[in-house]
């Protein structure tokens, strides 16, 4: 007899596990809707370019700086147990007073009611709380200072202050909470997990940001042995900023890879930028000084002599024996300031146009300068007129009056 429907065993078959959560570095990178229209996009290219450079320093733990990817900003840092990933949005701030919960949870009016979850600032940082696997966190960069509600979120993630069970962070989950109830982000979660992975980073204004980079680039380029003057400083770091902002523009569907600024490839890069700015390829290294000299009817036994010195001044700035890296930069910058104003007189017609004597006017200018910045250990001459030939070499001095 045979079996009927209700005696035959139909194995059960267990549901297949989920996939495992793909790692960020194997998602598509979205455009970020920025790409297109980049104008008024100075303030977050200059805090991008802080990002590079604080991801240069020694002991950063920044790996990679993404432009205007899964949100502004995204930054991949060294964790204890892999990469972990931090969205930053950048706002220079068009509302008259300081950030508050209500400006941070205001959605989007232009739009339908029903469509307007998800619209808000916050909200848009969250969605970027996507299903991959390394941790996530959230940061604000703005213009703006926030409001006594929101400070809490400017100290250090992790921090006592931060405590979810506080006082001021429970008044303020509630805030924003009451504010933006519904929504969640791909991973499932919602706006408390928001607050308790978000830093908030007040920047104040776009020359600021300028001003500390370039205070960052000058302490990276001493670091490694690189010593440029301020006006080269400032053309090493429009080269930065013009690498950031075409990393922002360029379309991820074509490539993704120029988007992202790793601490390596970034690190050869600028280290090369500086070097053509240093030294530019198109002129050997000493024969700017040599013709300059020439021009001034400096002797030829004085201007090998120079040459040498030059090239000594050089290698101590590599690798100092007798000048501390302090001292250096002081030394450096005195002369250039000293020597800035003898060519201002010079060019004025306050000194003659004499090549000869107006070498020697610099050559006794200089060798004051070690008394005058109170220094106590004794800098050699050998280093005062190697320093001055170095910058002559490099182009901003010369000894005869400039020709138009």
């Amino acid at each position: 007899m045979g079996q009927t429907l209700a005696t035959i065993a139909i194995p059960v078959v267990a549901p297949a596990p989920p996939p495992p959560n793909p790692s960020i570095h194997d998602r598509p990178l979205s455009t970020g809707g920025g790409i297109w229209a980049r104008s008024g996009f100075a303030f977050q290219d200059h805090a991008t370019v802080g990002f590079c450079l604080e991801m240069l320093s020694d002991d950063s733990k920044l790996k990679s700086v993404w432009c205007e990817g899964p949100d502004d900003i995204t930054l991949i840092w060294e964790g204890t147990a892999g990469d972990e990933v931090e969205f930053v949005q950048v706002k220079t701030d068009d509302h008259k007073s300081f950030w508050s919960p209500s400006i941070l949870c205001k959605r989007d009016a232009k739009v339908k009611k029903e469509n307007q979850v998800g619209t808000s600032i916050l909200e848009k940082s969250l969605a970027c709380d996507c299903r991959f696997l390394e941790p996530r966190r959230f940061r604000m960069v703005t213009s703006l200072p926030v409001n006594e509600e929101l400070k809490i979120l400017s100290y250090p993630l992790g921090s006592e202050a931060r405590d979810k069970k506080s006082e001021k962070m429970m008044a303020l989950a509630k805030e924003i909470v009451g504010r933006v109830p519904e929504f969640k982000s791909e991973r499932g979660n919602d706006c408390n997990f928001w607050l308790e992975h978000a830093l908030w980073d007040v920047r104040h204004c776009e020359e600021s940001l300028r001003t500390e980079n370039l205070r960052l680039m000058t302490r990276w380029a001493e670091k490694n042995g690189i010593w440029l003057l301020q006006d080269q400083i400032e053309s090493l770091y429009s080269r930065l900023l013009a690498r950031v902002q075409e990393a922002a523009k360029f379309d991820p569907r074509i490539d993704p890879l120029p988007k992202k600024l790793l601490r390596e490839g970034l690190f050869a890069w600028l280290a090369e930028e500086a070097r053509k700015i240093e030294q530019p390829t198109t002129t050997p290294a000493g024969e700017r000084l040599r013709k300059k000299l020439q021009a001034a009817k400096i002797t030829d036994s004085d201007i090998d002599e120079a040459a040498e010195l030059r090239r000594h001044f050089r290698q101590e700035q590599i690798s100092p024996q007798y000048v501390g890296k302090d001292d250096q930069q002081r030394i450096v910058r005195e002369i250039g300031a000293r020597l800035l104003v003898l060519r201002t007189r010079l060019d004025s017609g306050l000194l003659v146009d004499d090549g000869v004597n107006f070498h020697a006017i610099c050559v006794e200018e200089i060798q004051s300068i070690p008394t005058t910045l109170g220094l106590t250990n004794t800098v050699d001459v050998s280093f005062l007129l190697g320093c001055m030939y170095n910058i002559t070499d490099r182009c901003p001095h010369r000894f005869r009056r400039a020709t138009s």
